[in-house]
């Protein structure tokens, strides 16, 4: 027979009415009125299923009613419908098969001459992304369809579909699925094994690539995919930054509705799983948002993307083990190009970092910056991250540029680590910045190995303790390594210590016209003397190369600040930025005249002079005076004069400055005590600039109005403030600049600033392989050693350059000069890895959400059976299968989870963080 059948006693043979071929009476159950040329009359005669498909075809109130019940995105974007024969499990059916626009829909019609009303039902919807495979059948016009199905043991089910014009199925299925799949795929035949003769496959259209990377469709396709509302936010945040901007940095903090209690509140699952393959960005961040599912759900991008360079997850609430994941994701992704970690203000817990320093053992490029401020991390904590991370893989963390520790605690072990660590790198290290303010830090230890470093230009030790051997320590990395750049704020420094970095520091540099010397002494209660001796330094050695010296919050009088302005007075200086913010709380009365004319003077005769602060605490006369002795100034370009009390003449001074003023660009007055007519005085005034970019709305004094004034005056007030920044909005578009504040570059110390998103990939650098070795064969981190004392901890001159301790040698300098260089990973393992595979993900929890279903279906029951042969419905919407995206062939191939099956462990991971997030509140 036609349909392989064999005949026995109790099967029949029965042929079709219109092709006249042999049959059995399942596959002869349709019955359908011929057209006249076969002349069998109006009576309904018995066909074959493949006759009764081409003849009788889908009707129109089938395809209406089809519509109907589909969303209304599906049956707009629908590609292909036909009537095919669906085989599973021994059970035979004949639905209507839609192709739409994200998933494969099956309608069960009613058998031919049935005298029920003709009406569909949606008996099963595949999502696209759930197809695993499409195999050919033992015929030319079969095919099985493998997808996955979390309610079966297996995993995955598989269907027989039979069609006539089965190649143009395919290929509208292909269609369907490249058009929302992930274009870091590269291709559907990346993620659904497709096993046909290429003769049975139609050529398909070149895959066109939409903004950011296809990043709308796919995220359109996530949402139908997850059952949750597509953010109308997300698409306009994408065309805007793709068309506009043309930027690659995903800053989900530009997303109207990132807080999660907005009534515009999106779901952050399906944005992160598009980030999985999408190949246009180089970068995501979060900040400062009361997230907590969210490290989870951005630690699970990195299992797959091979494309992101840098992660800022700053100040996110959370649980301190919640990151776990991220350092499992990164090892086990080896195509991760990560460089920029930046985890500041998170709470990392003990496994976090295990797992952290296990990912940058295994890292087969170099890690640029790692910004792991205030983290809460314990001694043994940073001992274990540079001891199992940074001195295991010597070839990528050599390749460390900045690193910021600061907030958390050191103390003897940390401290010793770190020395040890940098010692060990000596020449090999790349390091620039090295940040570890308030973090309990040995100084003279971590400086004598901060000496070794030939790259480090910045360093920051805020707020931790600097006694004698701390300054020796200092002193000494000064005359060994490049260092520029000391920030010292906060840390009770005496007057001889500030005055011998000082010198040194500018003694150094003062022939290498390239070097740019910043120097921090704030919050150091330093008093004249200090800063007279800090004078006479500058004035003996003119300090030339000298960009930015900050010495807010000290106690100064009107006779040291006269002496610093001299010290600094030269047409040959390059000091670009003076910081005085609260310095000057001893200034006497009779000596504000002398301070202001040494100001002016120093001002007229250093053009290189361009952002001054006197902020917080300076008498009010004196400033006001200023401002309207900066009306002819030319040189100043960013000025701070907020927290000062400028009163009603304020308005005024303030007013005379931006109206006669052509050079000044940066203008910030708040807190200043300026009644809502000083500030008309302003807005009148300004009018006539052209130049003034930014004048920051004056929060504190706005506030202030409207608890003193009426309403009335609080509305003037407010169209004054607001003319005022119309004024300098319409100045930033006249010169064509960046809607960014200019004082990010001047105004913010440079260790709060973060280093921007890589758009290559580092490499590994360059080490001998005994150090190679040596960091892949160290199993535990040492011992700690004992707090070194002040005696014992730097003994030498101060000045003199550190020498190595007798207890660790630097063996770096030990090596041969033919030493062998290698690029392997310092685990020993090869840095070689398959482009072609992807790695696994963690296998799912056996409790996991379902997805809702697009479109409401109609329950088939057994009691509606036409009772022909035993053959059954397909199924009910009850056997809805849970999605799982596809994957590379090599992943079915291997058995490994599809990508669905690593959405499903996101969604599990947020799930818990959702419960915990849950209990929390309920605790409060």
């Amino acid at each position: 027979m036609a349909c392989g059948a064999q005949f026995t006693v109790t099967r029949r043979k029965h042929h079709c009415r219109a092709c006249g071929l042999l049959f059995c009476k399942r596959c002869t159950l349709n019955s359908i009125m011929l057209p006249k040329e076969f002349r069998y009359g109006d009576e309904l005669q018995r066909v074959c299923f493949t006759c009764f498909s081409r003849i009788r075809g889908i009707t129109s109130d089938e395809t209406s009613t089809a519509e109907i019940m589909l969303s209304s995105e599906e049956s707009s974007a629908y590609n292909y419908r036909c009537i095919v024969e669906v085989l599973e499990n021994g059970k035979r059916s004949e639905p209507v098969l839609i192709v739409a626009k994200y998933r494969l829909f099956f309608f069960r019609r009613p058998p031919a001459g049935s005298k029920k009303k003709q009406k569909l039902a949606l008996t099963r919807n595949i999502h696209l992304y759930n197809i695993i495979e499409l195999a050919a059948g033992d015929s030319a016009n079969k095919m099985r369809l493998t997808f996955s199905d979390v309610k079966v043991k297996e995993g995955k089910r598989a269907i027989t579909i039979v069609y006539t014009e089965l190649p143009k199925l395919i290929h509208s299925i292909r269609s369907a699925y490249r058009a929302i799949m992930p274009k870091g795929l590269g291709d559907d035949r990346n993620a659904i094994s497709i096993k046909f003769p290429e003769e049975m496959l139609l050529p398909v259209k070149p895959l066109e690539i939409g903004l950011a990377g296809g990043f709308s469709d796919t995220y359109r396709a996530q949402c139908n995919f997850l059952g949750v509302p597509v953010s109308q936010e997300i698409l306009l945040y994408i065309e805007y930054i793709a068309l506009r901007d043309k930027q690659n940095e995903f800053d989900m903090n530009d997303i109207p509705g990132i807080d999660k209690r907005s009534k515009i509140a999106w779901d952050m699952l399906p944005v992160t799983t598009v980030l999985f393959h999408n190949n246009y960005f180089k970068s995501v961040s979060l900040s400062n948002v009361d997230r907590r599912d969210a490290p989870a759900m951005i630690s699970s991008i990195f299992s797959f993307n091979t494309t992101l360079t840098k992660l800022v997850l700053h100040n996110i609430p959370a649980e301190a083990n919640d990151l776990t994941y991220l350092g499992t994701a990164l090892k086990q992704n080896t195509k991760n190009v990560l460089q920029v970690i930046d985890l500041s203000e998170c709470k990392l817990g003990i496994q976090v970092v295990e797992n952290l320093a296990s990912a940058i053992q295994s890292l087969v490029h170099g890690i640029l910056a790692l910004y792991l401020a205030n983290c809460r991390m314990n001694s043994k904590q940073v001992t274990t991250l540079i001891t199992e991370g940074f001195t295991k893989n010597f070839a990528a963390s050599c390749a460390l540029e900045e690193l910021d520790l600061s907030g958390n605690r050191l103390d003897a072990e940390g401290s010793t680590a770190a020395e040890n660590w940098m010692i060990e790198m000596g020449e090999y290290s790349h390091l620039r910045k090295l940040v570890l303010s308030n973090c309990h830090a040995f100084s003279g230890s971590v400086m004598h190995g901060a000496g070794k470093l030939p790259a480090l230009l910045h360093v920051d030790l805020s707020q931790n303790i600097v006694d004698t051997p701390a300054a020796q320590g200092i002193v000494g990395a000064i005359t060994t390594a490049p260092i520029a750049s000391v920030s010292l704020a906060g840390c009770n420094i005496a007057c001889e210590h500030a005055v011998s970095v000082t010198n040194y520091l500018v003694a150094k540099h003062v022939t290498a016209p390239e070097a740019v010397i910043r120097i921090d002494f704030s919050n150091n209660n330093m008093e004249d003397d200090t800063l007279e001796l800090l004078a006479k330094g500058f004035m003996r050695s003119g300090a030339a190369n000298l960009r930015e010296l900050d010495l807010s919050q000290n106690q100064f009088s009107d006779k040291g600040l006269v002496s610093l302005f001299r010290s600094l007075k030269n047409p040959k200086q390059t000091l670009q930025v003076l910081r005085l913010a609260n310095a000057a709380p001893k200034v006497a009365p009779e000596g504000e005249k002398e301070v202001l004319s040494t100001l002016l003077a120093l001002l007229d005769e250093t053009p290189s002079l361009v952002c001054l602060s006197l902020a917080n605490g300076w008498p009010s006369d004196l400033v006001n005076s200023f401002l309207e002795a900066l009306a002819t100034n030319i040189t100043l370009r960013e000025i701070d004069v907020s927290y000062n009390r400028l009163g009603e003449r304020g308005g005024r001074c303030v007013g005379q400055c931006v109206r006669w003023n052509k050079t000044l660009l940066l203008l910030i007055v708040d807190s200043a005590r300026m009644s809502p007519s000083a500030w008309h005085n302003v807005a009148c005034d300004i009018r006539c600039n052209t130049t003034l970019q930014w004048l920051p709305f004056p929060w504190n004094d706005y506030d202030r109005c409207i608890a003193a004034h009426s309403p009335a005056t609080v509305v003037h007030l407010r169209e004054h403030l607001t003319a005022i920044q119309d004024v300098c909005t319409r100045n930033r578009e006249l010169a064509k600049v960046a809607s960014v504040p200019i004082w990010q570059r001047h105004m913010s110390a440079p260790e709060r600033q973060r280093m921007s998103t890589p758009q290559m990939v580092a490499p590994l650098v360059d080490v001998p392989k005994t150090l190679t070795a040596r960091g892949a064969s160290t199993t535990q981190a040492p011992a700690p050693t004992e707090a070194p004392t002040e005696t014992e901890t730097l003994t030498y001159t101060t000045g003199s350059p550190a020498p190595a301790p007798t207890e660790q040698p630097d063996q770096c300098d030990a090596e041969p000069a033919d030493a062998e260089v290698v690029t392997s990973r310092a685990d020993g393992q090869s840095s070689a890895t398959n482009v072609d595979s992807v790695p696994a993900a963690p296998a799912a929890p056996p409790s996991l959400p379902q997805r809702n279903e697009p479109a409401s279906a109609e329950k088939s029951s057994d009691e509606e059976d036409d009772g022909d042969d035993g053959c059954e419905e397909e199924g009910t919407p009850d056997d809805a299968d849970v999605p799982t995206q596809g994957c590379t062939a090599a992943q079915q191939g291997s058995g490994q989870p599809t990508m669905g099956s690593i959405l499903m462990d996101a969604i599990a991971r947020r799930r818990v963080a959702m419960v915990n997030d849950d209990q929390d509140e309920a605790a409060e």
